[in-house]
């Protein structure tokens, strides 16, 4: 999978309302380089907001949109 259809994926994802973080970006997406994707997205303009969050006792970052529903 190219890293376009990556970051077009993801943020498709995430207009849904969901929240990312780098397990499922990587379980569904097959994606090892979340934070990049996620500037190429900020990128084209898109708000992206973050926030860490515990995933099975680790501390990760996770992304979602602003406002998406």
């Amino acid at each position: 999978m190219t890293t376009d259809s990556q970051r077009i994926r993801i943020l498709r994802f995430m207009m849904k309302g969901f929240i990312i973080t780098p397990l499922n970006a990587f379980t569904e997406f097959g994606s090892l380089r979340l934070s990049e994707r996620i500037r190429e997205i900020e990128a084209e303009g898109w708000p992206v907001e973050r926030k860490r969050v515990n995933v099975r006792g680790k501390r990760v970052m996770s992304y979602y949109l602003q406002g998406a529903k």
